[in-house]
């Protein structure tokens, strides 16, 4: 489970960055912040129906960028047990796609799973920033 940062700690440790040769005022710690929480789009397009019985809350996902996806240059597809189960929304990819151009580690997670529920909610899936040593 992710440590959360408060926001103020997060911006001040995230413009400390410049001075990293300063001294440490407190010893290095590794720390995740929540992002985005979404649904999964496209998920009943995808391999996301076969796998709603094996997917559980906690589950890590992989976010990849789909730079020539036809759709949306900004397309980042979601995948779970090896597979496509959909995309990130298009209105939550923006800030996600600077971030991973930037070089940021986008950590994504599983956080619900309704299988009986309405097929754009069926997954949600949360994405947090990690942060190493801050």
């Amino acid at each position: 489970m992710p440590s959360f940062l408060p926001r103020r700690d997060f911006l001040r440790q995230l413009l400390a960055v410049p001075f990293a040769g300063a001294p440490a005022l407190a010893p290095a710690r590794t720390a995740e912040v929540d992002f985005s929480v979404f649904p999964v789009a496209g998920f009943r397009y995808y391999d996301g129906p076969n796998l709603l019985d094996r997917l559980r809350a906690g589950d890590p996902v992989r976010l990849v960028r789909e730079p020539d996806n036809p759709h949306d240059p900004q397309a980042i597809r979601i995948e779970a047990l090896g597979q496509r189960v959909g995309y990130v929304p298009r209105s939550e990819n923006r800030p996600l796609v600077r971030l991973l151009e930037q070089g940021a580690e986008l950590r994504g997670r599983i956080i619900a799973v309704d299988p009986g529920g309405d097929r754009w909610e069926a997954v949600r899936v949360g994405v947090s920033l990690y942060l190493p040593g801050t």
